[in-house]
């Protein structure tokens, strides 16, 4: 196997689970435990992966923005689309940072909405569009285009949503993951004053389990993905008491 085609093999594996071992590797290339370290060594180099103990974990969460947004962009459009069908004109809804929920801005331009959201891309984009655009305060975090306050009293306390749209670092049975205590903090925000909760998570997410959980699923409304969920995720997914939507 070239080395490309071990790359494709890593980053394809990497993109349906947030870790690969290093022998799941040189059973599935057929390449000796040397060549894959230096695979993994190359790729980390190149900011494809991360290498840890054992193994490498997927690189693209570390990614700015204007990078991961571009990782599986044709899912993440199509997630989007399907998730502005769920909006009426009129509505009020919160909006997370975020690659997938960034997709949303060409389509929210056809609504006219209240829309409170802590994402600078976001709210950049939309600037011109017939929206009302609340942008909450707090520190930037230029990396991942967000503006997350430090402190208790938030803006978003201040409003009810009809919905709100969140990104999500993963999915595993326990429930839905990230890995930034600013960001759950905010997010669990919006999950206390939206009456529907809806989350975009391309098909890479599921498997994924970041540090901090963000809630139950019993306060998920929906879940959008995307048509390379796998059969193992698929089948855990439909035991949860929500609404999948695979487009």
């Amino acid at each position: 196997m070239l080395d490309k085609e071990r790359e494709d093999l890593i980053t394809g594996l990497l993109h349906q689970k947030a870790f690969v071992s290093l022998q799941e590797i040189v059973a599935a290339s057929g390449a000796s435990t040397a060549t894959i370290r230096r695979d993994f060594t190359r790729m980390e180099e190149q900011g494809m992966l991360q290498r840890i103990h054992g193994g490498a974990k997927s690189a693209v969460e570390n990614l700015p923005l204007n990078m991961r947004q571009t990782v599986m962009l044709d899912e993440k459009t199509r997630i989007a689309q399907k998730a502005i069908e769920l909006c009426v004109s009129g509505e009020t809804v919160f909006i997370d940072g975020g690659s997938t929920t960034r997709q949303m801005a060409p389509f929210l331009k056809m609504h006219q909405l209240e829309i409170i959201t802590n994402s600078l891309a976001l709210t950049t984009a939309l600037v011109d569009s017939g929206n009302d655009i609340v942008l909450t305060g707090g520190n930037v975090l230029p990396r991942h285009g967000l503006v997350l306050n430090p402190f208790e009293d938030d803006l978003i306390d201040r409003y009810r949503a009809d919905k709100a749209f969140m990104g999500i670092g993963g999915l595993d049975p326990v429930g839905p993951t990230n890995d930034d205590p600013r960001l759950i903090r905010f997010e669990q925000k919006m999950i206390a004053h939206a009456d529907e909760i809806i989350l975009l998570a391309d098909s890479s997410k599921f498997g994924k389990r970041e540090k901090l959980l963000l809630c139950d699923y019993k306060k998920i409304s929906t879940i959008i993905t995307d048509s390379n969920l796998s059969k193992e995720h698929l089948n855990w997914m439909k035991k949860l008491p929500l609404d999948l939507i695979i487009v």
